[in-house]
């Protein structure tokens, strides 16, 4: 018999790409969407939008970084790929971290107990 998976069946993998100012970043207080260069990284994102691959993303309020919540049928190697060719990535203006994620709790997780 094949080992059973410990994660309940309701639960969902995504991919998470978590987003914080880089080195070309010209100043941590100025407004995230009023950076040179974010309409590319915008434009870079709504790919994956357009596929229905993209669940949740923009700015986080409160230090200039930004986060992308995605299916997990994208691939974490595939979506490593993606972020790395984000012209905001590759000019320096945004670092990307992306993680795999096991979304267990909230409305969209396994509502187990």
């Amino acid at each position: 018999m094949p080992p059973q998976s410990s994660r309940p069946a309701a639960a969902a993998e995504r991919i998470v790409i978590v987003h914080r100012p880089g080195p070309m970043w010209p100043d941590p207080k100025h407004e995230f969407l009023d950076q040179e260069g974010l309409r590319a990284h915008i434009d870079h994102y709504r790919i994956l939008d357009d596929r229905g691959l993209l669940l949740l993303g923009g700015p986080f309020l409160n230090d200039g970084g930004g986060m992308m919540i995605v299916a997990g049928e994208a691939g974490l190697e595939r979506m490593r790929r993606f972020a790395g060719a984000d012209p905001a990535v590759k000019s320096g203006l945004l670092l990307a971290e992306v993680y795999s994620w096991f979304a267990f709790l909230g409305t969209q997780g396994s509502g187990e107990r």
